[in-house]
């Protein structure tokens, strides 16, 4: 009886291990390609210096985005660990949305329907078409 219940421990136990580290992969990843995506915003979107008016729009634009990756981040981390205090992302959306943001039921959703509406304004003054 012993060997049988040791066999079955243990293959539980390598179960267990292979989920814990396939989701440590998979969240790595995603914090790879939001760090990935936010250079881009960076580097791709930029003020046209033959319009100097349009600089600090463009430039608050660009931030929102990266503000935007970080909070969908936060967000799924605690979706993820069923936590419900979402204060720690306030700072990195802005004050109107936030509003928009605590009435929403799945909060990581609506980060990126608003990074979408943010990408297509900052898109068409950096002359970048989506693909």
């Amino acid at each position: 009886m012993a060997l049988p219940l040791a066999i079955f421990l243990g293959f539980r136990n390598s179960v267990a291990y292979d989920r814990y580290w396939e989701g440590r992969k998979l969240w790595g990843e995603l914090v790879l390609r939001c760090h990935s995506l936010s250079r881009q915003c960076q580097s791709f979107i930029q003020p046209d210096s033959d319009m100097p008016a349009q600089m600090p729009e463009v430039l608050a634009a660009r931030l929102r985005l990266v503000y935007r990756t970080i909070a969908f981040v936060q967000a799924l981390r605690l979706q993820l660990r069923d936590q419900t205090d979402y204060s720690e992302i306030r700072r990195w959306v802005p004050q109107a949305e936030w509003s928009l943001l605590q009435a929403a039921s799945n909060k990581h959703d609506r980060l990126v329907l608003e990074w979408a509406r943010n990408w297509g304004s900052a898109s068409a003054w950096a002359g970048l078409t989506p693909a």
